[in-house]
């Protein structure tokens, strides 16, 4: 079964443009912004979300954190030595960390090859091509 989607945020939502996806998801989004001026238009765009302006070193999750924890565009700016660390403490047992809108390589040659045909096995609207791709 699966467990229902209750609480997102968004760690460097800057102006919005990944929040709208995260917002296609119907649960209640916080976003986590340290710049106040990209917060001021995130805000105007997206009023419904909550906006916290802070860094995400800085911010403190919910004490039984969150459902799923996205992040689009902004992975990279985080800390490296922390950033996954404080990832999985902010996140609900069960719970999603969603990296999206980066390119990887893979230390793996059969784990890239593997993800590689998976993306490749579903056209652009999502349908899949071929089950056993």
């Amino acid at each position: 079964m699966e467990r229902p989607l209750e609480t997102v945020a968004e760690i460097g939502a800057g102006t919005g443009h990944g929040t709208a996806v995260l917002l296609g998801l119907g649960a209640p989004v916080t976003c986590v912004e340290p710049d106040a001026r990209m917060a001021a238009v995130l805000r105007a765009r997206h009023p419904s979300v909550t906006v916290v302006v802070a860094p995400f070193e800085r911010w403190v999750p919910p004490p039984s954190g969150v459902s799923l924890l996205g992040c689009a565009m902004a992975w990279h700016w985080l800390d490296p030595a922390t950033r996954a660390q404080r990832a999985f403490d902010a996140i609900a047992p069960g719970g999603t960390l969603a990296v999206f809108g980066h390119r990887y390589a893979y230390a793996d040659p059969a784990h890239e090859a593997a993800i590689d045909a998976a993306f490749r096995s579903v056209r652009d609207d999502g349908v899949q091509l071929r089950p056993d791709a």
